[in-house]
This record gives C-alpha cells, sequence and structure tokens, in this order.
C-alpha cells in the first residue's frame, strides 16, 4: 500500500492486459482487485516533490549553527561585561593592598581592561552579522512549514513528519530541563568546597564568599571572621585561586559519579602547580600543599630550593609522594670556580643530592629521579 506506481495501474486497466502478458477482462476478479489498487496508488512525480520538501525540511532542521553561535556571542558579550566591572573594582581595591603590590599589577588590570573591551566590541559586531543569518533561517523554517502543511492535507507521510518534530521537541525540552537541573547551586557547592580550604590553611580567621552583585558569575573575594571584605595581599590571592581549582576538580570527582542517564559525566583533570608557595608562608604553605594532596586523586608540585623544606613543605605531603625529581645545573667550572649563590647539594631524608654538578663537558641542566630507596 502507497508503493503502487498510478501510472502503471492505469496503463494495465487501459489495455486489459497484466504486466506479465495474461489478458485481463474487466469483469474479471483479477481486473476489480487491480482497480481496488488505484485507490491507494502512489503518483510517481508528486512522490519525488515530496521526497525534496521532506529533505529540505529535515536539513534546515539541523542547521542550528547561526542560533548556537549567537547564544555564544550573546554570552560572551555578558561575561565581557562583567569582566569589565570586575576589573573596575579591581582598579579601585588596588589603594587598599598597594604595599603589597607594585606598578606592574595596576598596568596588567589596565591591559586586561582594553583587552575585555576589544572583545566586547568584536562580538557586538558579530551580533549584527549572525541575526541576519537566523532572520534568513527562520524565513526559510516558515516556508517549509507552509509546505508541509499544504502538502500534509493530501499525504499521509505529513502526519508522521508532524508528530516526529513533536517528539523531538519534547527530547529537546527534557535535554533541557536536565541541564539545569544539573547547573543547580553549582556555585553554592563550589563556595563551600573553597570554605573548606581556607578553615584548613587561613590561621587569621579569613574565608571566602561570592561577590554581591554577580548572581551569574564566578567571581570570589576574600573575608574576615566578620563576612566583611578585606583588602589581603598576594599570599591569600593565590590561596583564593588555588581554592577555586581544587573547588572544581572535586566538583568533577563528583560528577563524575553521577548516574544521569541524559548527561555525560565529566573529566577528572590532576592539579598541577609551579610555585604556590611564592607568596605564602611555611605554615600556611605546609598546610596548603597537605590539603591539596588529600583532596585531589593527583598532583603535581614544582619548588624551588627556598620553598621546599624538610621542615615545613615536605613534612605537608611526603606520605602522598610517589615520584620526585630534582633539576641538576651542569657547568665546565669546578667548585672552587663556582660562585653560584644558592647551595649546591639537596638533602632529601638524610640523603643527599646533587643540585650543581661540576667539571661537565659544557653547560647543560637535566632532570633526574630522587631516589630515596636505592
Amino acid at each position: 500500500k502507497y508503493s503502487v506506481d498510478k501510472n502503471l495501474i492505469s496503463e494495465i486497466l487501459r489495455k486489459n492486459e497484466c504486466i506479465c502478458g495474461s489478458e485481463l477482462p474487466k469483469e474479471s476478479p483479477s481486473y476489480k482487485l487491480i482497480e481496488e489498487l488505484q485507490k491507494s496508488a502512489v503518483d510517481i512525480n508528486l512522490k519525488r516533490r515530496w521526497q525534496k520538501v521532506t529533505a529540505l525540511n529535515a536539513t534546515l532542521s539541523k542547521d542550528n549553527l547561526p542560533t548556537q553561535a549567537m547564544l555564544t556571542a550573546l554570552t560572551d558579550i555578558e561575561n565581557c561585561n562583567d569582566q569589565i566591572l570586575y576589573l573596575q573594582k579591581e582598579i579601585e581595591e588596588l589603594s587598599h593592598s598597594i604595599i603589597e603590590s607594585d606598578v606592574d599589577d595596576i598596568k596588567k588590570v589596565e591591559a586586561q581592561i582594553s583587552e575585555s573591551q576589544s572583545n566586547c566590541n568584536r562580538l557586538m559586531k558579530q551580533l549584527s552579522h549572525l541575526e541576519v543569518a537566523i532572520e534568513k533561517l527562520s524565513i526559510d523554517l516558515r516556508t517549509v512549514d507552509q509546505k508541509l502543511i499544504k502538502l500534509g492535507s493530501s499525504q499521509p507521510m505529513a502526519k508522521k513528519f508532524k508528530v516526529l518534530i513533536e517528539a523531538t521537541d519534547q527530547i529537546i525540552n527534557l535535554y533541557e530541563e536536565a541541564i539545569k537541573s544539573a547547573s543547580k547551586d553549582v556555585d553554592l557547592d563550589v563556595l563551600r568546597k573553597m570554605k573548606v580550604l581556607f578553615s584548613r590553611v587561613a590561621f587569621n580567621g579569613y574565608s571566602v564568599r561570592k561577590e554581591q552583585g554577580h548572581k551569574d558569575s564566578f567571581t570570589w573575594v576574600i573575608v574576615d571572621s566578620d563576612g566583611k571584605k578585606v583588602a589581603a595581599g598576594n599570599g591569600y590571592q593565590a590561596m583564593l585561586a588555588i581554592s577555586f581549582i581544587i573547588a572544581l576538580i572535586q566538583f568533577s570527582k563528583d560528577r563524575a559519579k553521577a548516574k544521569q542517564h541524559l548527561l555525560t559525566p565529566g573529566a577528572v583533570a590532576p592539579f598541577i602547580a609551579d610555585s604556590i608557595l611564592a607568596f605564602i608562608g611555611p605554615d600556611n604553605g605546609k598546610e596548603l600543599v597537605r590539603f591539596i594532596s588529600e583532596s585531589v586523586e593527583q598532583s603535581i608540585f614544582m619548588f624551588s630550593q627556598s620553598q621546599w623544606t624538610e621542615t615545613h613543605t615536605d613534612k605537608g605531603f611526603r606520605d602522598k609522594i610517589g615520584k620526585e625529581y630534582n633539576l641538576i645545573q651542569h657547568t665546565v667550572l669546578a667548585e672552587d670556580e663556582f660562585k653560584g649563590a644558592y647551595p649546591t647539594k639537596l638533602i632529601v631524608k638524610g640523603k643527599e643530592f646533587d643540585v650543581v654538578r661540576f667539571g661537565s663537558e659544557f653547560d647543560k641542566v637535566t632532570i633526574e629521579e630522587v631516589v630515596l630507596n636505592g
């Protein structure tokens, strides 16, 4: 049914002859059977037109690039505006912490403001082009919808496509609800995890809260024990950034165990840090590396000789160390000729390792594993 050529049926009935060559009298049962098939036969030309229209509709329905690009552009514009406001506030607050900062900090903030403004202007230009593309796509979709409505009155297939489109819309709504539910209260969860770090590492009652007026963005400030915003130095600013990164890693770890069927869990990344104790004191630093090593599944630290000490840093996470390596400076000089301003030996758990190796063939730097049990 709906697959017999209407023109073929008409030709058979006109000639009273079957395609197999046998005669087909008008009063015969075979003639009446074929005549009955004519009621549900398909006009091939009309069928081709229908297929072209449905193919065009499917193509246009999948072409969401202009709409998605516009949504992305609007999100970027909003983020740029929030960033500009944030940087402007940063400039005002620099006067409170100018003792612990320098002119380069101010220049860096001003450069960030200029870059954010340039990005905002660029996105505004893109927005006008996207609006034209979306308007054209909307006109094409309305044209196809009108053709479907017109053909649907005479073709049963149109009803099937209409049901399919409605089902697709329901699936899209289901995913949107799942995404909305998954993102609910994410900022509060991240903030709670950040506060745990400050409660372990900060010894003066300092903590963290979300910046007021930034409802839909992740902007944090350091506060005192009374919840009032304070102008903290570089050390606490570093702790703020580290706490946010650790909170994200922990959040990803929790999300990876989620059993939702609609959304795919994310990946859990390692924590990699280079010289994070540059502005943090020994006691705070010991608690900080201990908290990081206990909070994430894998961490990679890079310390200078001034940041790593056996009495503080090493005690913070020695039981968590899997592998450790040492950068060695090779020099052609003899030891009595070397004028370096730092120790030439490194002592780990009572075992001595070279930091500088003298009498080499040429100057170079190598990396070697620190083996304590070998």
